[in-house]
């Protein structure tokens, strides 16, 4: 005889919400696969509820934690989802993704490139097509996509979500006549402090001390600066690194991660300030403008570090007063509370050169700023190492009410690359809605009642 949880079904739960009244909040069930997934999928869904939606997330099994994983990632539990009951999971859970896809009849490609699309003049048989005056004639539409250069695969359409970094993309797709705008977007520094220092200023106390049931502690912080740009903390890594993420030959770009046990001596963030389609030199004649700042910026990082992908590093009193950061020994050895963590190495020196000047004005005014909400977030010793330009797309790929390209009919930008999104959930929901019209259209091609 099956439990009750055993026959809680999405199509339950969306019972239970009408049953509540049209303006009750509607509850969507969110399952995970352990205890510490709980607090990190509520906070990560939090932001997106409403006073009409909200969040409940739990464990597929309450009487044992081994079960989580193994029902979350069971037949059983797929079959139960849908609108309102979902399933968070963790890289692992992608195999048994790929395995759904190939049984209903995908197909995953692997070492292959998107390099070109095809596109036609004529109109094709479409039910659902804009007749609107002269969207005929400035629209094109999507035949086939090429692949590594060689492959044409034939399709009517085609899903593009790029990642952010994804230039080459951008510039086939714009080369194609794919219209695109330029996008605000952000960029700044690594900044790097004691894990020490924002546990003790978050909790308190020492979360690992004798009690030890704290884990590292994170922070989200932002600060509007009188010039009007904003000023903001983004991918906290608590006991983590900072990683190398260039994509591009005699460029240096910065990332963050933390290892699962988030055991490292240092806590990094970005921190970053907002820039804008008017500081790019001819943003309104050349919607790529935005890389070619960003890719500016990489280079001068590359050669603030002195060259073999090192990066510049400066620490934040330096920073705040002006001057160069003199490297520890020959005559300047001192004990460092912070050491960087970069890989391969640094070069200590000044991030400003790799700013523009209202960039790191603009951090000036706000690190002391910040430091009231986490003391010793301006601390001497902390380190900034340049640049982080990465943080979303500097470029918007333009779609029209139908969620396609407002120049290539059958092509849907989505995600973060297309500047439809700003991470991952965002992502996750702009690809469900794109999913859905391309199901009207399809349900309208064909006529299905």
């Amino acid at each position: 005889m099956k439990k009750l949880s055993q026959h809680l079904t999405s199509a339950y739960i969306e019972a239970m919400n009408t049953l509540s009244g049209k303006k009750s909040r509607q509850c969507i069930v969110v399952y995970v696969e352990s205890y510490d997934d709980i607090f990190f999928w509520s906070n990560l869904l939090r932001p997106l509820e409403t006073d009409r939606v909200y969040f409940e997330v739990m464990l597929p099994s309450r009487t044992s934690l081994c079960k989580g994983k193994k029902i979350a990632l069971s037949n059983d539990l797929g079959e139960r989802l849908g609108r309102c009951m979902i399933a968070c999971v963790d890289a692992d859970y992608v195999k048994k993704i790929r395995g759904k896809i190939i049984a209903l009849g995908g197909d995953i490609r692997f070492e292959s490139r998107l390099t070109g699309i095809c596109l036609k003049e004529d109109e094709p048989d479409r039910g659902q097509q804009d007749l609107s005056p002269g969207a005929l004639e400035s629209k094109k539409y999507l035949t086939a996509l090429k692949i590594n250069s060689g492959e044409r695969m034939i399709c009517r359409r085609a899903v593009i979500a790029p990642g952010n970094s994804a230039r080459d993309t951008f510039r086939m797709l714009f080369d194609s006549g794919v219209q695109m705008e330029a996008k605000p977007f952000s960029v700044g520094v690594r900044i790097e402090h004691p894990q020490s220092v924002i546990d003790l200023a978050q909790y308190g106390v020492e979360p690992n001390g004798e009690e030890g049931r704290l884990g590292a502690a994170s922070y989200k912080l932002s600060y509007h600066s009188s010039s009007g740009r904003g000023v903001y903390t983004f991918c906290m890594c608590p006991g983590g690194y900072v990683v190398g993420a260039a994509s591009c030959e005699g460029g240096v770009v910065t990332n963050g991660m933390s290892y699962h046990d988030r055991a490292g001596k240092n806590a990094n963030s970005a921190l970053l300030t907002d820039v804008r389609p008017e500081d790019f030199q001819d943003a309104d004649k050349n919607p790529l403008a935005g890389i070619d700042f960003q890719e500016a910026l990489e280079r001068a990082a590359f050669e603030a570090g002195g060259g073999h992908y090192r990066a510049p590093v400066q620490r934040v009193g330096d920073f705040l007063e002006g001057r160069d950061s003199p490297a520890p020994g020959n005559g300047n050895q001192r004990d460092l509370s912070v050491l960087p963590t970069y890989r391969p190495g640094v070069r200590w020196f000044r991030v400003t050169d790799c700013l523009p000047e209202y960039v790191t004005e603009a951090m000036r005014e706000a690190l002391p700023e910040m430091a009231r909400r986490i003391r010793g977030f301006d601390m001497a010793d902390a380190v900034m190492t340049g640049v982080e330009t990465r943080s979303s797309a500097p470029v918007r790929i333009l779609r029209d009410q139908n969620l396609q390209s407002v120049s290539v009919s059958g092509l849907y930008p989505g995600g973060e690359g297309a500047g439809y999104a700003g991470g991952i959930m965002s992502a996750a929901v702009d690809g469900i809605k794109i999913a859905e019209k391309i199901i009207e259209e399809i349900t309208a091609d064909y006529n299905f009642s």
